[in-house]
């Protein structure tokens, strides 16, 4: 038996994909015959047809062509309620309007208006030798909704008005029924009521009664199975949206199969009304309405699969179209809107049409499953065409109707197959990609457990070097030279913290640490520990405090491990506490000691305290977090805990503070004589020093360089390597800090560190940028991150230039001189080099900018030209050098008045210019009295024994709706000056 199970094991995984298909292909044929060998109740194969009134039989053989179509020329008396018994009479009361074909559509029938009052018969005489000993059946389509069917005179069938107890009215739904032996000609009277929309145009059959309710049933059982297929592929796409909202094409594509199953439990064969009654108009507008909300979902499926392919105008147009005919379906009676029912017909095609042109250019682009799911539209379209065919009576490809049945069956299927295989690749994919992380993730735990390894050896040397160096080893050394030796050991110290933990990571992931378990006086190992926080800390504002009494039960743990886990909740606690209390206590809880740590700190957010013992997990990973760290510790911890049989937690207040809690086993042994506690540090915190305080370096006419880092050995070791390239170096902490630094201090360059406390470099950033361009103020970014999108958000908020850590010296030094020459540079060629004020061609450009600002804010603005009256006397008289410092000397008197906001140039010689942004005329005035009474109010001195009475003229011109640019301003302001010197000069003029 296990040798036969085990071949047809290996039989699926050799052949499990061509069974699989074969599997597919016989359901799809099975599906097919289902819908087209079973010979439906309205196949149209026969040929026989009644003329003038008479249906002749005699060739008609039931065994082998199956039930007839009794069609053809009816009798038909319109307006007229006409039973067997009157025909008999041969009354004259009686009068034929004509012959009516059915099935047929009144509306080709001109003989007269078959809408009315009243009744209507139609008469048909059926003759046949082969129907004596069958026993005959009658198909009634559900259309005949208020109807009298009688044959020889026996009432068969009753429905609408002419059932005198409504409670007996059966709504609408095919009939098969009982008729009997007959003779060899008998007569059938169809009587309906005017006053009822009915349908003649779909056929009554007649045949052997059983054969007739066998197919009627199996077109019943085939429409509940389609039904069922659709209900099940709407329900499970639908589902399969809830759980990935994000597919919304599963979500259309289920409620369109909702849809289509709930009209085809209603419409198809009427399935819906062998179990309940549903009047007439119901059952239509269930039919349109369905429709519509088909060629919705229909439109949003394919649009939502190929949305470059599917145009959102037609989409649009689509939708809207459709909500029309929704609100007309809803509001209108059917024996309305029903004559516009190929209106509907027209909106299913055409869409229908669309969506086989997005099918065929989504299979030019070759988009997945776009060949496949253009077969089944171009199928379906056709089906559907013939069906609308039919109905209306046309030629249609098919001599019978329903092959739309069929069709949407199978593209309901194909569509469900290619979205199966569209999930079936993403699964895959992802599954793949799983096992490519996955061997990743172990290549990444492999090379950091052999990186750390490696990196022990050289650090161990580093460090052993560096401290025998400071003790002496080579002699006598310089405070300058034990101070930069001692930060060299304490950052190497702190990387091989960093090593340690990666080390202690890996081994925890595979399970590699062996406890060396023994019983361990919990109050003493917390109190060593303590006494070397209390040795290290930075602060006096956090106060250490064991609670664990004296006499505490020892637990049972490795007692190097037990103290890497105080140093990882103690450390944690200092780091996050800038004032407070920090608490360690302990109880006993049956087999375990439950010890809480708890300090006063910032607290953790609610929604991080499961992720805080994540492997790489931080509460803050932003570039302005505050707090550094690998985000090891303490998931370290947690791991250490559970490997001693524990288990830890956290519980934390926002801003309050924080708890976190673990159990240890209870140790039953004693603790040896003798056996203390160790304090040995198995892990050295490095703590940060307070702000650096820098002495005044002499020569403040360096260029000034803003440092802004919060480490305070990266702005040591900047400081060291400027300091000797001749700069004068202010440092700061934190953004906040260099802010108000840079507001009270002309820098010449800022170096701005990206990962900083509470506010990142990056914002640091945009607030130097609100207030100086990228001229005024260089920036040099410092980042470890060397990703192209965190360059380039560095420069989206205004650096001039980014250098990534760790950077060679000489890189740095040269970045700086250039950002530094750039600045001189730019700033020299906007200045004059006599007055230091602006030359004419920066001051141009800045009118030019205010005014166009000016004028679209709609504000006003005003401008003043001032020269020195008789300048050219004093040249002649003094010489140039004497004139040189008249020029400074009233360049220097103007600034006295001058405000922060104006704008002051040399215009030319003797000339100068003054901009006075958002300054009306009359205030211009003002400013501009004030200058000339400032230049003039004492004389210049020109040598020891000798004075210079010094006078300026000045004109002003303002900006108005009908200047047209800052030239035409300037032009208005240097009129109104030459009219000041020609009355008189000494004084101020305008021109308006």
């Amino acid at each position: 038996m296990l040798s036969i199970k085990g071949k047809w094991d290996q039989l699926y995984d050799v052949y499990g994909k061509p069974i699989a298909y074969l599997a597919l292909i016989l359901c799809f044929t099975g599906l097919i015959m289902m819908f087209t060998k079973i010979e439906a109740i309205n196949s149209d194969a026969d040929t026989f047809a009644a003329e003038k009134g008479v249906l002749d039989l005699d060739n008609w053989d039931h065994k082998q062509q199956g039930s007839v179509n009794i069609k053809g020329e009816w009798e038909y008396y319109s307006g007229q309620l006409i039973s067997s018994e009157d025909f008999k009479k041969a009354s004259s009361d009686f009068q034929m309007t004509g012959y009516f074909k059915i099935p047929g559509e009144k509306k080709d029938y001109p003989i007269q208006s078959l809408k009315g009052e009243g009744y209507s018969t139609y008469r048909l005489i059926v003759r046949s030798e082969n129907i004596r000993d069958l026993d005959l059946g009658i198909f009634i389509p559900y259309t005949l909704t208020s109807h009298r069917l009688s044959i020889n005179n026996k009432i068969i069938s009753e429905n609408g008005e002419f059932v005198k107890l409504k409670n007996r009215s059966e709504g609408i739904k095919n009939k098969v029924l009982h008729i009997g032996p007959m003779s060899d000609e008998f007569e059938i009277i169809l009587n309906v009521s005017n006053q009822e929309y009915h349908q003649t145009n779909y056929p009554i059959y007649l045949g052997d009664y059983y054969s007739l309710l066998d197919k009627n049933t199996n077109n019943l059982l085939r429409d509940m199975f389609l039904f069922s297929g659709l209900m099940i592929l709407g329900i499970y796409h639908t589902m399969l949206y809830l759980f990935l909202p994000q597919k919304k094409y599963a979500l259309f594509f289920g409620l369109l199969c909702v849809v289509v199953a709930a009209r085809t439990v209603v419409v198809n064969s009427i399935v819906i009304g062998s179990f309940m009654n549903i009047s007439f108009n119901l059952y239509q507008h269930i039919n349109y309405i369905g429709s519509v909300f088909g060629v919705i979902y229909l439109s949003n499926f394919f649009h939502s699969l190929f949305p470059d392919e599917f145009s959102k105008k037609i989409l649009k147009l689509i939708k809207g179209y459709s909500l029309i005919q929704f609100i007309v379906f809803i509001l209108l009676p059917y024996n309305i809107f029903g004559f516009f029912k190929n209106v509907s017909n027209i909106l299913i095609l055409m869409t229908s049409v669309y969506c086989a042109y997005v099918l065929l250019k989504a299979a030019r682009m070759k988009k997945e499953g776009a060949v496949i799911m253009l077969i089944g539209m171009v199928f379906a379209l056709m089906a559907l065409m013939n069906d609308i065919l039919y109905v209306n009576n046309m030629n249609s490809f098919m001599p019978f109707y329903g092959t739309s049945t069929l069709a949407i069956m199978s593209l309901a299927f194909i569509l469900a197959l290619i979205l199966s295989k569209m999930f079936a690749d993403a699964f895959m994919s992802v599954d793949n990609l799983s096992k490519k992380l996955l061997s990743l993730d172990k290549l990444k735990d492999e090379f950091l457990a052999n990186t750390s390894h490696e990196l022990r050896t050289p650090l161990n040397g580093l460090i052993g070097i560096t401290e025998s160096l400071i003790e002496g080893a080579a002699g006598e050394l310089s405070c300058e030279v034990r101070e930069n030796l001692s930060i060299i050991s304490a950052s190497g110290k702190r990387l091989s913290n960093l090593v340690n933990d990666i080390l202690d990571y890996s081994k925890l992931k595979h399970s590699e640490i062996q406890l060396i378990l023994k019983p361990i006086s919990l109050y003493a190992l917390v109190d060593s520990i303590m006494t070397v926080f209390e040795m290290t800390k930075k602060e006096e504002t956090i106060l250490l405090i064991n609670e664990i009494p004296e006499n505490m039960q020892n637990v049972y743990a490795d007692e190097g491990r037990l103290q890497q886990i105080f140093y990882n909740l103690i450390g944690n606690a200092i780091k996050f506490t800038e004032r407070g209390r920090i608490t360690v206590k302990a109880l006993t809880k049956q087999h375990f000691i439950q010890i809480t740590v708890e300090d006063t700190g910032i607290g953790i957010p609610e929604d991080r305290l499961e992720k805080i013992f994540q492997s790489f997990e931080q509460i803050d990973t932003s570039a302005a977090r505050q707090y550094s760290g690998t985000g090891l510790g303490l998931s370290i911890t947690k791991k250490l805990v559970e490997l001693h049989g524990g288990s830890i937690s956290c519980e934390s207040t926002l801003g309050k503070g924080s708890k976190f809690i673990f159990t240890l086993p209870v140790s039953i042994q004693p603790v040896k004589e003798g056996a203390g506690v160790k304090a040995v540090l198995k892990r050295e915190f490095l703590l940060d020093e307070a702000a650096i305080s820098l002495d005044c370096q002499d020569d403040k006419n360096k260029h000034k360089i803003l440092i802004v880092d919060d480490e305070s050995i990266n702005i040591k070791v900047l400081i060291k390597q400027l300091t000797l390239c001749n700069y004068y170096i202010v440092t700061a902490l934190s953004g906040e800090e260099a802010l108000r630094l840079i507001d009270e201090v002309d820098f010449d360059l800022v170096i701005l560190d990206v990962m900083m406390p509470k506010m990142s470099g990056y914002e640091v950033c945009k607030k130097i940028r609100e207030k100086y361009s990228l001229i005024e103020l260089p920036v040099l970014m410092l980042t470890a991150n060397s990703q192209l999108n965190n360059i380039c958000l560095g420069f989206e908020c205004g650096t001039n230039d980014y250098i990534i850590k760790p950077f060679e010296k000489q890189e740095l030094l040269a970045r700086i001189k250039t950002l530094i020459t750039m600045k001189n540079a730019v700033k020299q060629s906007a200045i004059d080099p006599l007055t230091g004020i602006f030359n004419r061609k920066y001051m141009f450009e800045l009118a030019e900018l205010i005014f166009h600002e000016h004028r679209k804010e709609n504000k006003v603005f005003s401008i003043i030209m001032l020269d020195i009256d008789n300048f050219k006397r004093i040249n002649d008289t003094y010489g140039h050098a004497i004139g040189d410092s008249v020029i400074i000397e009233v360049v220097s008197r103007c600034n006295e008045v001058l405000r922060s906001t104006d704008i002051f140039g040399r215009y030319g010689g003797e000339e100068f210019s003054l901009v006075l942004p958002g300054t009306p005329l009359e205030n211009a005035v003002k400013v501009a009295e004030k200058i000339r009474t400032n230049v003039c109010m004492k004389p210049v001195k020109i040598e020891e024994d000798r004075d210079i009475n010094i006078t300026i003229s000045l004109g002003v011109a303002q900006i108005n709706n009908n200047t047209k640019s800052v030239r035409e301003i300037y032009d208005i302001a240097d009129k109104a000056l030459y009219k000041a010197k020609k009355g008189g000069k000494n004084k101020v003029e305008v021109i308006l």
